[in-house]
């Protein structure tokens, strides 16, 4: 997909991220911890468990999850407590709840600094720390938030500013995993070869909303945020496993 070739604040295209920054362990109390940032949009994710869930919630079954979304300032409200649902119900698509019942596993995700985009910010926080806590899950995700300006059509991760005058927003989240070759299987030359990123051809979650009165969208442009979506989840990804890899030397 094109983008427009006017450029939007701090020289980015209408089809470019926003610098992506990832820390993991960032919390030393908790299981798993993730500091994601996304430029002015920052998340302090953490996890705890799988612990022993009360009596109110256990379940002989299957695991429990808890997600709490606090915003930078005052206490949750509306907005917060949709994001907290639909996060909850994102994440039990892709956490193997079955390995652990009786138990209760608790997401933290703390709004450090917010500069639009932060469902998509909360949601690549809450996986890595679920990654970073040892989690067993069938798919990692990815997500990317879109706007529409009446000025200028579809942009990609939006900031603050850009949110506040568009009038709809777009919230998708692509299920990924990595393809390792079987062992023995080598390339060119005998190297080994690089795992395969493959994303999931499933929304795990699609989120759209339109602001004001007589304001709204069409299914094209559902469709076409959903592609531009899943041309930057990939990205999303690939920094994702850069990342990971880049701990897991640290640690080891």
């Amino acid at each position: 997909m094109d983008g427009v070739t006017s450029l939007r604040v701090k020289n980015r295209q209408d089809v470019q991220l926003r610098s992506l920054l990832c820390e993991r362990g960032a919390l030393v109390r908790a299981d798993g911890s993730c500091r994601w940032s996304q430029e002015g949009s920052i998340v302090m994710a953490s996890v705890t468990g799988p612990r022993q869930a009360p009596g109110h919630k256990e379940d002989a079954e299957r695991a429990t999850l808890d997600v709490v979304f606090q915003p930078w300032s005052g206490s949750p409200g509306d907005l917060e407590h949709h994001y907290e649902h639909t996060i909850r119900r994102t994440l039990e698509s892709v956490v193997n709840l079955t390995l652990h019942p009786r138990t209760c596993i608790t997401v933290v995700l703390q709004v450090v600094q917010a500069d639009g985009s932060m469902l998509s910010c909360a949601f690549n926080a809450a996986c890595t720390a679920l990654v970073d806590a040892g989690i067993p899950m069938t798919q990692m995700l990815a997500s990317v938030t879109v706007a529409q300006l009446p000025s200028r059509g579809l942009i990609l991760d939006p900031d603050a500013s850009e949110e506040q005058a568009a009038s709809a927003h777009f919230c998708f989240v692509h299920p990924f995993h990595y393809h390792f070759p079987s062992a023995g299987v080598s390339g060119d030359e005998g190297q080994a070869q690089d795992p395969t990123l493959v994303i999931g051809d499933g929304l795990l979650c699609g989120a759209a909303s339109a602001k004001g009165e007589g304001q709204g969208f069409s299914a094209d442009d559902y469709f076409d945020a959903m592609e531009l979506c899943s041309f930057a989840c990939r990205k999303v990804a690939q920094f994702a496993r850069l990342s990971l890899g880049k701990s897991l030397q640290t640690y080891a």
